[in-house]
């Protein structure tokens, strides 16, 4: 039973040990994901940010060859200012749009080879102003037709494709990855949940049988307790256990009866309480002996409840802990009241005949035919001639006597 016991105990902590391991983990996963998330949400608002700048500078490209056509329509200040506003435009959004994609090599490299093709753009725009300045309008709208003017920008268009198409290739990276973790993180949880759910049922299967093997204990316990009190109650002697600290621990009923006092008012009392301070003082140096190891035997006459004298046999055996050491000892005490009125009743009864004896002037002898032992009256070693004895030979109880009468007839 005590390996059984110790393997659910063991048992318990490994559950519980488990259940802290993976109540961890999976803290430490959620945590992760959070971490995860967040980068990948920074990363995303990054894209978002690189994509935006891409589309303002496409715009300002656009605007500022807008604006070149018009002025070399209008050639009005208006039109050239516009211009100028354009192409400051367009350069700002080439830098801002570096800066942002610093971290990234493929993209930096696009982003220096679009910031020379925007160069490129607004050169040939400055050549068609020129020619517009020099040659006329037509001259420089045939410019803008031509073969290299199409090939810067189709160049253009090209890095710009690439640049949007690696970040949203991130953008959809990021979007899988939150997915698969997702689902990662729910295949744990419901593993996790069904782990709990079994050492929740095992702990509950394990508790319930320590219940019900305690409750067995307990009342496998009241059982003994119930036959301890039966057999002790029908003993003619005054049971009990003191503890060290002379306080009445347990108590048989004989013990009641003779103090006239309820369970409650002994046990978990000290001795001087239940017995009274004079009866306790008596008995002091054998409760010391007993608490000191010694098992102690006396007898003293004490007065009953009813106020008569009765004889009291006390013995108190010491009790050991594993240690050796006492921590209470046994109380077992009997009325020899009885006893003590027999012996004295045979005393004076021996005396009485003695006396009778002697004043006859008969003469006794007792022999044991099993021990083949005689013993002699003094009165007897007299009529016999013998030497005069110290002391009489009484009349032994239970033997059978042979008596000798001298005097008259």
């Amino acid at each position: 039973m005590p390996i059984v016991k110790l393997s659910f105990k063991f048992g318990i902590y490994m559950a519980l040990a488990t259940t802290m391991a993976m109540l961890i983990t999976l803290g430490g996963a959620y945590q992760l994901s959070v971490t995860e998330q967040l980068d990948r949400a920074t990363e995303d608002a990054n894209s978002q940010r690189v994509l935006a700048k891409i589309e303002g500078l496409v715009n300002a490209k656009e605007a500022m060859e807008a604006a070149t056509i018009a002025y070399i329509v209008s050639e009005s200040d208006k039109d050239l200012r516009h211009l100028f506003d354009s192409e400051a435009t367009c350069r700002k959004r080439i830098a801002q749009l570096g800066e942002l994609v610093a971290q990234s090599t493929a993209q930096r490299q696009r982003g220096l080879a679009l910031q020379h093709t925007a160069e490129e753009t607004t050169e040939q725009l400055h050549q068609v102003r020129s020619v517009r300045e020099k040659r006329g309008v037509a001259p420089a709208l045939a410019f803008i037709s031509q073969a290299s003017y199409r090939r810067v920008n189709k160049a253009f268009e090209s890095l710009v494709e690439a640049m949007r198409k690696h970040e949203y290739a991130l953008i959809e990276a990021n979007h899988a990855h939150r997915v698969q973790r997702m689902q990662q993180l729910g295949q744990l949880t419901l593993w996790s949940g069904m782990l709990t759910l079994a050492l929740a049922l095992f702990a509950g299967m394990v508790i319930h049988r320590q219940r019900k093997e305690r409750h067995a204990a307990e009342a496998n316990l009241r059982e003994q307790e119930r036959q301890y009190r039966i057999v002790t109650g029908s003993v003619p002697a005054m049971i009990g256990y003191v503890d060290r600290a002379h306080r009445v621990r347990s108590h048989n009923q004989a013990v009641e009866q003779w103090l006239e006092l309820s369970a409650e008012q002994i046990d978990n009392h000290h001795l001087a309480e239940v017995l009274g301070v004079a009866a306790y003082k008596s008995i002091l140096p054998e409760i010391e002996a007993a608490l000191q190891g010694k098992r102690t035997e006396y007898e003293r006459a004490r007065l009953a409840a009813d106020g008569t004298e009765r004889f009291l046999s006390g013995t108190f055996i010491p009790d050991f802990d594993v240690n050796g050491a006492v921590v209470g000892f046994f109380v077992m005490i009997l009325d020899i009241t009885e006893r003590k009125t027999a012996e004295q009743a045979l005393r004076q009864s021996e005396e009485r005949w003695k006396f009778a004896l002697e004043g006859a002037g008969d003469g006794v002898w007792d022999r044991n035919i099993l021990t083949d032992e005689v013993q002699y009256s003094k009165r007897y070693k007299e009529m016999l001639g013998l030497p005069r004895p110290n002391s009489a030979t009484g009349v032994q109880r239970g033997k059978r006597a042979s008596i000798l009468r001298t005097g008259p007839g």
